[in-house]
C-alpha cells in the first residue's frame, strides 16, 4: 500500500464453534489500538500505515479442540510520490532561454505539470516540455517573468517542487560613435 493508506488482510477458518482469531506481527501477537484494529477477529485492519508497519501478518485461530496458523502475509509500502531535486531560479536575456528542471521519484509512471504562478501551462509559444521532467521557455520576454513550479503525480499520490523564478534581463545596447570626427569632417 502506499505509505498513510490502509491494508486489510482477512483469512477465512472452519472448525467446531467458537472460533477464536489472533493476528500477529512477526509471529507477534497484536492489541488494537494505535494502527491496529480488528487483532482478534477474521480481519486485521492496519490504518495510516508507514515504515513501522512493513512486516509478516499470520492469524492464529483456536478452538477447543486446538488452533491453525495462516501462511504470514507481508505488508510492504509503495515509494511515496517525492521530489528529490527542485528547480532553480533562472535569469535570462530578453530573447534568451531558460530551462527549468525536476527530479522525482514515485511508484509507477511518473507525470510532470508545470505551471506559471501556480497555473498549468500548455505546451505553444514560448513554452515546451509542459508535461516532462524539463520545462523550456523560449524567446523570453518580459510576460515570462514569473515563478515556476512543477506537480509530479504517481502511484501513490502528487508532489509539487518549490517555485524557481525566471527573472528577464533587457539587453543594454552602447553606440560608440565618434561624433567629433563626423563634425570636423562637415
Amino acid at each position: 500500500v502506499c505509505p498513510g493508506a490502509t491494508a486489510q488482510f482477512t483469512v477465512a477458518a472452519s472448525g467446531s464453534a467458537p472460533l477464536t482469531y489472533q493476528w500477529q506481527k512477526n509471529q507477534v501477537n497484536l492489541s488494537n489500538g494505535g494502527h491496529y484494529s480488528g487483532c482478534t477477529t477474521a480481519t486485521l485492519t492496519v490504518s495510516n500505515a508507514d515504515g513501522n508497519d512493513a512486516a509478516n501478518y499470520r492469524c492464529v485461530v483456536t478452538n477447543a479442540y486446538g488452533n491453525a496458523t495462516s501462511n504470514a502475509a507481508a505488508l510492504t509500502l509503495k515509494s511515496a510520490t517525492a521530489i528529490t531535486q527542485h528547480p532553480s531560479n533562472q535569469s535570462v536575456p530578453t530573447g534568451g532561454t531558460a530551462n527549468f528542471t525536476v527530479t522525482a521519484t514515485g511508484d509507477g509512471t511518473l507525470a510532470y505539470q508545470w505551471q506559471k504562478n501556480q497555473v498549468d501551462l500548455s505546451n505553444g509559444g514560448h513554452y515546451s516540455g509542459c508535461t516532462t521532467a524539463t520545462l523550456t521557455v523560449s524567446n523570453c520576454d518580459s510576460s515570462d517573468a514569473a515563478n515556476y513550479r512543477c506537480v509530479v503525480t504517481a502511484g501513490c499520490g502528487s508532489a509539487t517542487s518549490n517555485e524557481a523564478t525566471l527573472t528577464i534581463s533587457s539587453i543594454q545596447v552602447i553606440i560608440d560613435d565618434n561624433f567629433d570626427s563626423y563634425a570636423n569632417q562637415a
